[in-house]
């Protein structure tokens, strides 16, 4: 993977001898020309910043073969909690279709949502299935059918470690 990863220098913006330091800098290289992408696991941000003039009109999403990465919330219950039963009751009611839908739609967060489309109600499935996502975007089955399951927390330090010791310090 550091191979790969590595042998993609020369293709990278300033060869990669340096990275853009966060997505808001990214973007705005991708809205000025400077790079040819940029990218967001919000699957309304391309839309959006077409709408906005921060991004051309040609934007258009696009996906992995091998899988995307995409968000994953998760809800945590402290062990302590003096009110479990409470927060179960909360985080039953966040993974409902209701929340799930108002979290997806580009003007709240605009993110994809944890719901398997095929075991909703069919009112549900066309809810979804109809929210506004603009020419720049793909729809919700392609989308989910591209996407990567989630790397467990605990792998982040070693990955980001391993990256900046195998390719951004060669």
């Amino acid at each position: 993977m550091w191979k790969y990863l590595n042998d993609l220098k020369p293709y990278l913006w300033r060869r990669g001898e340096t990275y853009p330091e966060t997505v808001a800098v990214l973007d705005q290289l991708y809205g000025s020309g400077e790079v040819w992408f940029s990218m967001s696991m919000y699957y309304s941000v391309p839309a959006r910043n077409v709408a906005k003039g921060l991004y051309p009109k040609s934007t258009r999403t696009s996906l992995l073969d091998n899988g995307t990465v995409s968000p994953a919330h998760f809800i945590g219950i402290p062990f302590n909690s003096s009110s479990r039963a409470g927060a179960m009751v909360l985080v039953n009611f966040l993974i409902g279709p209701e929340p799930q839908y108002q979290k997806a739609l580009p003007d709240v967060w605009g993110i994809g949502t944890i719901l398997d489309m095929n075991r909703l109600p069919a009112e549900w499935q066309a809810k979804f299935r109809d929210i506004p996502r603009g020419e720049a975007t793909l729809d919700p089955v392609t989308l989910n059918a591209h996407k990567a399951p989630a790397i467990h927390a605990k792998y982040v330090p070693a990955i980001e470690k391993a990256w900046r010791e195998n390719v951004l310090r060669r």
